[in-house]
């Protein structure tokens, strides 16, 4: 399977630093899919349904 770099996987349209009470903070992002990300997540789909009932069956 190839290589995919995780900056790769999402388009990230805008983020804003949120502070709590607490003083813990978060990062809200809004962000998109890639289609390398979404080819990725095909490509495992795939590999489930094709090798994991196979797995299964030879581990019984």
């Amino acid at each position: 399977m190839p290589c995919i770099w995780s900056d790769d996987w999402i388009e990230v349209y805008s983020a804003t630093l949120k502070v709590d009470e607490e003083g813990d903070l978060y990062v809200l992002l809004r962000f998109s899919a890639t289609e390398a990300l979404m080819a990725y997540c095909d490509a495992l789909k795939y590999s489930v349904h094709k090798y994991f009932p196979q797995a299964i069956a030879e581990a019984a």
